[in-house]
């Protein structure tokens, strides 16, 4: 009997060790993927609606696999509401690495007219939104915005 409750503090304390080492994987900063509008084509013209094909680079910043399980997503272009998706496609992006993904986003006819009305040399976007990540209980917000030189085709991106 004796032996018994000397190895009761022991498997009390071997417990604890585990309970705080799983906690540790929970508590450390998982920081946002940066994202960042590599392309968009136009899929679908409809009266009302207009839907397009972004291509976005996810960049991992962790030393960690990102598993993403969706997306909520935003583009403005020059200042104005543009275009929004959602996306439940799962990618994985491995840690300090990056991949691309593809995300359907719609607009209507008078964010297009608009966008049409303004038409310049440089075009500036900024796309925000929401990122599902696996073990995560909340959406991760993103945001990443950038200007596009038409005449010259090159591109300025900013966090």
């Amino acid at each position: 009997m004796m032996s018994k409750l000397r190895t009761l503090p022991v498997g009390l304390y071997l417990m604890a060790m585990l309970t705080v080492g799983g906690c540790t994987h929970m508590t450390r900063e998982t920081r946002p993927p940066h994202i960042q509008l590599v392309g968009m084509q136009l899929q679908d013209v409809q009266l009302f609606e207009q839907r397009y094909l972004l291509q976005i680079r996810l960049e991992n910043q962790n030393d960690f696999d990102l598993n993403i399980q969706g997306f909520d997503f935003n583009v403005e272009i020059n200042d104005e509401p543009f275009a929004h998706g959602l996306s439940n496609e799962e990618v994985s992006v491995p840690g300090f690495g990056d991949a691309i993904t593809d995300i359907s986003v719609s607009s209507n006819i008078m964010s297009l007219m608009r966008q049409l009305d303004a038409v310049s040399d440089r075009v500036k976007y900024h796309v925000s939104g929401r990122v599902k990540l696996e073990g995560v209980p909340i959406a991760v917000p993103f945001e990443t915005e950038g200007e596009l030189n038409l005449k010259t085709g090159s591109e300025h991106t900013s966090l």
